[in-house]
């Protein structure tokens, strides 16, 4: 297995008097002798870590008998190991090993040998052969010690396992404590560095066995590095590269996952996870702190979340981890508008359900996230704010229901107080709640809703408000009944019924049945010629005849939303549409919305204003007024009449007065009616009619439009 390289000699195969051996057979015969120097390399082992030029015995020339039958055991070649500076010369013998290679053993001098030419010794034996130039004993390095049956020497360094030991050292340059029964030993004297490497059996121990590296350290004297796979206790890390002082592992970049301790059966077996973090661990401090200069993902496998956060505090001896985002630009006041989410929900029915939270804390016993300084949760068309600022995720991605939290529409034109809502993904949620009605005047109610969902990102909630609870549209109108809220609807629907305040006592207040949308900053209530109080009956606003065969008892009778006093009562005159209350007239009115408008334009000409009945309630003096059609109730068969004008109640005298324009549709010839009018204009008893003192022109408005009105 070995060769002699450079042979130079001769080989004598018998006595030169006896060439044709018939004498005497010499048992000396054949000989070899070698006239130079020749040598043995190394270079074909260890991947050729001995190089020839720095690394091989010298052979000086020998004489060698008995080449057919000479005693292996003692074969002896004298010369020098030249051992790439490993030792000095070593001049002890070359022999046949057990592995049939050239080589020795030998033993060190009492005061040893010099080790890679520096101050070092080397007092143990000393062993070459095809395994290496090999040897054992104990390297002490810094704080490190290494002992080993068979170390093997290489030109840079030495190779072996070994019974590894690091010293704890906690002043200066610090040194954790390490342990390993068989660590893999690489020594560089001339880089001045000691390098241990586990075994896949074996791991290093530090911190009395408190974390076990599958990898490697590497001891210098300005510490202590290393690279692997560290496990704990209740997690694990690996990383490129860690620096280690007396308690504490460090890395600039590493990732780090937390065991599922209190994980039960199918659970995922990892709680926390972590990519590219700089860790800081430590084991005095029984602390492990993890930040990023870049905001890094945490996944939260057990409950499908992640999140994106700059540092996580890991409590060794504890059940818990704290996370915090140190960008807390967000403004509780201004409701955070454009913030971006840091936590995400990777559930597959959740449609990656998101919100902000700047600070965090999971619960390894119950598998809980508890997010802290929460602004809101964007779901759906709304904006959910939880109570104090904080959510809670469960396992498999469960939001804990929110209790007292508050709901605002993205809209802006609702809002919900003291809900409890259970979310359910990016665009659902269901709870109850309380709706915040806002009245013009800005007082708020609020109304319980027993149902508020929202379903394919559109939010519907529904309520009753009992008569008990004396809930007020404003100040002017009492509401009970059903409410509706659409988050797409500026206002409230209704379906059930109001009534009216004021003090006014001729005038019943009766409960008015409608059903329309409500805008708090502009209440107008419909109502047309089949509204109905509570009890199913009719009710009228206007002005009435009481029926009676008796002349003396008929008489004009003023209704607002109250009961005609008899069924067969004729309608003077009535209005409908809308009922609304004029702030500044302190008054009711009733008409159609186009007519209520042009009456709240103080701006606007009075003939440009609508002609439709009018109806209008005065709240201070209880009188009553109306304008438009009048129905006198006159039936002359062919010939046709019309009034429009003025009728008013007055509550002090309790008379109704009219100001009325007659249009007469008489079927004449029209010479007969040119032969009238002539007439007329021949009677001096006839008075010029002053036409700006009564109401002819807003009747001939009424009936014969802008451009005749105009003309005349």
């Amino acid at each position: 297995k070995s060769d002699i390289i450079g042979l130079t000699g001769e080989i004598i195969v018998s006595d030169t008097n006896n060439r044709s051996g018939i004498f005497y057979e010499s048992m000396e015969f054949p000989k070899l002798s070698s006239s130079k120097n020749s040598y043995v390399y190394y270079n074909n082992i260890l991947k050729g870590a001995y190089d020839t030029s720095r690394f091989y015995f010298l052979i000086k020339p020998f004489n060698l008998d008995s080449l057919s039958n000479f005693d292996e055991k003692k074969l002896q070649m004298h010369g020098e190991l030249i051992s790439a500076g490993i030792f000095p010369k070593i001049t002890d013998p070359l022999v046949i090993m057990n592995d049939y290679s050239f080589g020795f053993i030998v033993e060190s001098t009492e005061k040893g040998l010099p080790f890679y030419g520096n101050k070092a010794k080397y007092y143990n034996k000393i062993a070459l052969s095809n395994n290496g130039l090999q040897g054992s004993g104990v390297i002490n390095y810094c704080e490190a010690t290494a002992k080993s049956n068979i170390y093997t020497f290489l030109p840079d360094s030495t190779i072996g396992y070994a019974d590894f030991v690091n010293k704890p050292k906690e002043n200066g340059i610090e040194y954790p404590d390490v342990e390993c029964k068989k660590a893999f030993i690489t020594y560089l004297p001339k880089k001045e560095l000691l390098k241990a490497k586990s075994t896949h059996k074996t791991p290093l121990k530090f911190f009395e066995n408190e974390a076990q590296l599958f990898g490697s350290l590497e001891i210098s004297k300005n510490g202590m590095t290393g690279r692997g796979d560290f496990g704990f206790k209740t997690a694990f890390m690996n990383s490129k590269k860690y620096t280690f002082n007396r308690w504490c592992i460090k890395a600039d970049s590493s990732n780090f996952n937390l065991k599922n301790t209190y994980g039960k059966e199918g659970d995922d077996p990892l709680a926390l996870s972590a990519n590219d973090v700089r860790a800081n661990i430590s084991f005095k401090e029984r602390q492990g702190q993890f930040n990023s200069d870049q905001t890094q993902e945490i996944k939260f496998p057990s409950n499908l979340y992640y999140c994106l956060m700059d540092k996580f505090i890991w409590e060794m001896d504890g059940s818990t981890v704290n996370m915090q985002k140190e960008d807390e630009k967000t403004s509780f006041e201004t409701e955070g508008v454009g913030e971006k989410s840091n936590f995400f929900s990777y559930h597959p029915n959740q449609e990656n359900l998101n919100f902000k939270a700047l600070q965090a804390q999971y619960d390894l016993k119950s598998q809980k996230i508890s997010c802290k300084k929460v602004n809101y949760i964007p779901i759906g068309d709304v904006r959910i704010f939880p109570n104090q600022n904080m959510v809670v995720i469960q396992k498999k991605a469960v939001l804990e229901e929110l209790k007292n939290a508050k709901i605002k529409t993205l809209s802006k034109t609702h809002n919900f107080a003291e809900c409890n809502l259970n979310i359910k993904s990016k665009s659902e949620y269901h709870g109850k709640g309380k709706y915040q009605y806002y009245d013009i005047d800005s007082n708020v109610t609020s109304i319980y809703m027993n149902e508020i969902n929202c379903v394919n990102s559109n939010t519907k909630a529904s309520g009753e408000i009992k008569e008990k609870n004396r809930f007020k549209l404003n100040k002017h109108f009492e509401y009970f009944g059903d409410i509706t809220i659409i988050s797409t609807n500026p206002g409230i629907y209704c379906e059930g019924s109001t009534k009216l305040i004021h003090t006014c006592k001729n005038f019943s207040k009766d409960w008015m049945s409608f059903k329309d949308t409500i805008i708090a900053k502009n209440v107008i209530i419909p109502f047309d010629e089949n509204t109905l109080n509570i009890k199913g009956e009719k009710i009228s606003a206007g002005f009435a005849w009481r029926e009676s065969k008796d002349i003396d008892s008929v008489k004009i009778y003023p209704t607002f939303l109250s009961k005609i006093e008899k069924e067969n009562d004729p309608v003077l005159f009535s209005s409908t549409g809308y009922i609304v209350f004029n702030e500044n007239k302190d008054e009711f009115q009733i008409s159609s919305k186009n007519a209520l408008n042009d009456r709240s334009n103080s701006s606007l000409n009075l003939l440009a204003v609508s002609t439709e009945n009018f109806l209008s309630l005065h709240t201070k003096s209880c009188s009553l007024s109306g304008e438009g059609e009048i129905s006198l109730g006159m039936n002359y068969g062919p010939v046709k009449m019309k009034s429009f004008g003025k009728i008013d109640y007055n509550q002090n005298s309790k008379k109704t007065s009219l100001n009325l324009s007659l249009r007469i549709d008489i079927p004449l010839d029209r010479k007969i009616m040119e032969s009238l009018a002539n007439k007329i204009k021949l009677e001096d008893q006839f008075r010029l009619m002053k036409l700006k003192s009564s109401n002819f022109a807003r009747a001939m408005m009424h009936w014969a439009g802008e451009k005749t009105t105009n003309k005349i």
